[in-house]
C-alpha cells in the first residue's frame, strides 16, 4: 500500500461557513437574554479557544473512526496494526512514511482503538502533511491574541454596566497587587473617574486581569521574574491550603508561625494529607515541592523579595503589554504573522 493524494491519509476539510455563522448567531440570542449586574465578574482570563490544535484532533478522531472500524474486523486488531506499521512483508503495510509519520499514526490509532476517542493526538500523522507543520509558538501566541480580544471586549461591557467613559487617546496604565488583587491607575487626571474605575474593577474582575496579564506574559517579561513569580505562587498555594497569609505571620528561625506558635508547614502537610482533592500517591510530591518552594523563599529573603505586581495598558478600546517585547494588543500582532511565515519552525508533535 503506498500513500497518495486519493487515499484515506488525505486532509480533511473542516470549514463550515453556514455552521459557524448559526453558532455565531445563537451566541448572540444567548448574550442578549443574559441579565448581568455589576456584582458579577465580567473579565475571564482564559476564554474557550478553537485553534489549529482542536482543528487537527477532530481531524484524527474523523479519520481514525473509519481506520480503526476496519481494524476491529481482524482477529488480531492489535498485531494488524503493527504489521501495517512496521512490518514490510505484511501485505497491508504503509508505504511512503516518515519514521516519525509511521510512528505517530501507529500510535494515534492504537489510542483511538483503545478509548473510541483522541482527545490529544501525536501531530506529526502524514494526515496533516498538506497543513504542513504546526507552529508551536505561533499557536500559543493565537491564542493569546485572542484571550486579549475577549478580555479587551470583557473590559468595555464592564465600562457599558458601570456607565463609565474613558476619553479618547487617553493612555491608561493598570497596576495589580496579587495581595487582595487592588488595582492602581494612572493616566486619567480625573480623580472621580479611577475611582470609579478601581471601584468596578477591584474584587473577582481584577484577580481575572492580574492572571489574564501573567497568561499574557513572555519568556522577556522583564516583570514576571522567578523569584516574583515564586513568592507569589507560594502565598497563593498557602492561602488555598491553610487559609493563611504569609505576609500575615510571624519568620521565626526560617519558619512562618502563626500566633499560636504552630509552623505554618505543619498545616499545610496535615491539611494535604487530610485532602480528598489530591490523589494518595500524589501528597508526598505536593508536600515536598512546597516545602521546597517555601525554603527558598525564605532563603532569598521573604521581605527582601518583590510582589509580582502586574502591569498593563489600556488605550481606545485596547489593552496592550508592557514591559516585553511580544504584545497582543489591538494592530499590535503581525509579528504573529510574521513568526508564521518565518523559516524558525518549533513544531508541536502531541
Amino acid at each position: 500500500m503506498t500513500i497518495n493524494s486519493n487515499n484515506t491519509f488525505t486532509s480533511i476539510n473542516l470549514t463550515n461557513n453556514k455552521k459557524v455563522s448559526n453558532e455565531e448567531n445563537k451566541n448572540d440570542v444567548k448574550n442578549e437574554e443574559k441579565k448581568l449586574s455589576k456584582e458579577e465578574t465580567i473579565i475571564k482570563a482564559r476564554n474557550d479557544y478553537k485553534g489549529e490544535v482542536d482543528t487537527r484532533i477532530k481531524m484524527l478522531n474523523e479519520h481514525y473512526s473509519k481506520v480503526v472500524q476496519f481494524t476491529k474486523q481482524f482477529e488480531h486488531p492489535t498485531s494488524h496494526m503493527r504489521d501495517k506499521y512496521f512490518n514490510s512483508h505484511s501485505p497491508y503495510y504503509i508505504e511512503g512514511l516518515t519514521d516519525r509519520e509511521r510512528s505517530a499514526a501507529f500510535l494515534n490509532e492504537f489510542h483511538y482503538f483503545k478509548s473510541g476517542e483522541l482527545t490529544g493526538g501525536y501531530f506529526m500523522d502524514p494526515i496533516f502533511r498538506e497543513r504542513g507543520f504546526m507552529n508551536g509558538g505561533v499557536e500559543v501566541a493565537r491564542n493569546k491574541a485572542f484571550q486579549r480580544q475577549e478580555v479587551n471586549n470583557q473590559f468595555s461591557e464592564l465600562l457599558d454596566l458601570n456607565k463609565l467613559s474613558l476619553p479618547q487617546d487617553s493612555k491608561l496604565r493598570f497596576t495589580i497587587d496579587p495581595n487582595g488583587y487592588k488595582v492602581s491607575i494612572s493616566g486619567l487626571e480625573d480623580k472621580n473617574l479611577i475611582n470609579s474605575l478601581q471601584n468596578a474593577l477591584n474584587g473577582d474582575n481584577a484577580k481575572q486581569l492580574f492572571y489574564h496579564i501573567l497568561y499574557s506574559a513572555s519568556n522577556g517579561s522583564s516583570q514576571v521574574s522567578d523569584e516574583k513569580y515564586n513568592r507569589f505562587s507560594v502565598i497563593r498555594d498557602t492561602m488555598d491550603i491553610t487559609g493563611y497569609n504569609l505576609n500575615d505571620l510571624n519568620l521565626v528561625d526560617g519558619k512562618f508561625l502563626t500566633n499560636e506558635g504552630i509552623d505554618i508547614f505543619d498545616i499545610y502537610k496535615e491539611n494535604i494529607k487530610n485532602s480528598d482533592q489530591i490523589p494518595d500517591q500524589f501528597k508526598g510530591l505536593h508536600i515536598s515541592s512546597y516545602k521546597r518552594d517555601l525554603d527558598n523563599l525564605i532563603l532569598n529573603g521573604f521581605h527582601s523579595t518583590p510582589d509580582l505586581l502586574l502591569s498593563i495598558d489600556y488605550q481606545n478600546g485596547s489593552f496592550y503589554d508592557v514591559f516585553q517585547a511580544e504584545n497582543f494588543g489591538a494592530g499590535k500582532t503581525d509579528w504573529i504573522d510574521e513568526l508564521h511565515n518565518s523559516k524558525n519552525i518549533n513544531p508541536i508533535y502531541v
